[in-house]
């Protein structure tokens, strides 16, 4: 019997109640009601089949578990023999940036999108309309681009950078790394800092000494402009 037959069968004598047929919301379940625990049923009189296997499975799980976490030890430690004395040196390495005349006390996040942006900032190239940077044959046909959403933002799709004509296609391995590493820093906890200014530091003097390799430059000056 299918579940839909079943379920006609039981509800069939309150369907012809003398007030017509009842909705769902009236019917109620047939008693005595007692609690399940899904280890019952018609089969083999007591129980289906594959709860007398139960053992069985457990133990093999069981066994495939304890391969997965010894195979999963292996590779962490071959990592870390591998990879180990590089990583700890790129974390001392961060941890310097506390020191003076840095004062960068700001944790992993923060530290990565400086360096990524300055990577970014410091390798970019301004196209010119000259043939060198827009060849004719790179021009690309019409198409319906692919769109990613932005992050932080409002439901707001744009096309891919490496969907832009005259460049290189399939795109250069700097500029996939930089994408993926900027979608995925968000993932790295953030830490607040609020260590307070001392009473005679500029704290725009400060900011201004921190950002200085990737503060845009400003080529416009209003000299009745006081702030931002």
């Amino acid at each position: 019997q299918t579940r839909a037959t079943m379920l006609k069968s039981q509800w069939e004598p309150l369907a012809n109640a003398e007030s017509g047929r009842r909705s769902w919301s009236v019917i109620q379940p047939q008693g005595p009601r007692k609690p399940q625990y899904f280890c019952c049923g018609n089969a083999c009189g007591c129980c289906p089949p594959y709860i007398l296997f139960l053992p069985v499975l457990g133990l093999v799980a069981y066994l495939l578990g304890l391969l997965g976490l010894l195979l999963t030890l292996v590779v962490v430690l071959i990592l870390y023999v591998v990879l180990g004395c590089c990583g700890c040196s790129l974390c001392c390495y961060s941890e310097t940036w506390k020191c003076p005349p840095f004062y960068w006390f700001t944790d992993l996040h923060p530290k990565i999108m400086y360096l990524v942006y300055q990577a970014i900032f410091y390798s970019h190239k301004i196209p010119t309309t000259s043939p060198e940077d827009m060849p004719v044959d790179k021009i690309k046909p019409k198409q319906k681009l692919d769109k990613q959403k932005i992050s932080y933002a409002l439901n707001i799709k744009v096309p891919n950078r490496f969907k832009e004509e005259f460049i290189d296609d399939p795109p250069p391995i700097k500029d996939r790394l930089s994408q993926f590493v900027a979608e995925r820093i968000s993932l790295i906890p953030q830490i607040d800092h609020f260590e307070a200014f001392a009473p005679d530091e500029d704290p725009v003097e400060f900011v201004m000494n921190q950002m200085n390799s990737i503060y845009p430059e400003i080529y416009q000056v209003w000299d009745e402009k006081l702030s931002d």
